[in-house]
């Protein structure tokens, strides 16, 4: 509550969860006007509305000047994902993707959602994304999976009321990883072959977690330079160190 207009009377902004904003207007005679509109906050009136339209789990491929978005495969669908990691694994210069899965807990009429043990996808070109059987991965992850985090060269996933699990990476001496302490920081692997791969520091990793300010990059061999982009707009280049070692900047 407060006195928008200046008039000397307390007016009333209302928000609520599924319905647009109103600001109630004291007309000094017990009664309150919704002049929203009028004061410019009514989001109907020219602005753009944005709505999800589909219930798959989907990746948004950047291509410059929009996003293409791209349905993930069938068996990442088979339930709701409450943590994703994306990070370089395997080595090969492409980031996997790490899904933590199921959900036991929705309204009782809906029913488990709890038809996954979580699924690691390994990255390729052009952005195919492609499953990788848990016999292949070894990853097996009962339960309900909140969150999940690569530490150095060790996968680690929460789950709800439940144990935390952990998968050590048989590839750590075909990466270099890269620690920076900075959110937002933006580093860039740039190799002889022309090819560069992105990644940015950020600690949101899934539900109520965190991940580690560490990086990871493969195609080692190929690999040149590591250039960072800081927050204030500086950029600064610096030589990759050796295999399966990390390069600490602050």
């Amino acid at each position: 509550m407060a006195d928008i207009d200046a008039d000397g009377d307390l007016d009333i902004c209302v928000a609520t969860y599924d319905s647009p904003m109103q600001l109630l207007i004291n007309r000094g005679d017990a009664m309150f006007e919704d002049q929203a509109h009028e004061f410019g906050l009514d989001i109907s009136n020219g602005a753009r509305r944005l709505a999800a339209t589909t219930l798959e789990a989907v990746i948004l491929v950047n291509r410059g000047t929009k996003f293409e978005v791209r349905e993930l495969p069938r068996i990442a669908q088979i339930a709701p994902s409450f943590g994703i990691m994306i990070d370089e694994i395997s080595g090969d210069g492409y980031p996997e993707v790490f899904l933590a899965q199921n959900f036991h807990g929705p309204q009782p009429e809906t029913g488990h959602m709890a038809g996954g043990v979580s699924l690691l996808l390994e990255g390729s070109a052009n952005a195919e994304i492609v499953p990788m059987h848990p016999a292949r991965s070894g990853i097996v992850v009962p339960g309900d999976a909140t969150s999940c985090a690569l530490v150095d060269d060790t996968l680690v996933v929460a789950r709800n009321n439940d144990s935390v699990l952990a998968f050590k990476s048989p590839f750590d001496e075909k990466l270099i990883h890269v620690r920076i302490s900075v959110t937002g920081a933006r580093v860039t692997s740039r190799h002889s072959d022309g090819k560069s791969q992105t990644a940015e520091i950020h600690f949101g990793s899934g539900y109520l977690s965190q991940q580690p300010p560490v990086i990871g990059f493969g195609a080692v061999n190929t690999l040149t330079e590591i250039e960072v982009r800081w927050p204030d707009g500086k950029s600064t280049r610096h030589k990759p160190p050796a295999a399966g070692s990390v390069l600490t900047l602050r």
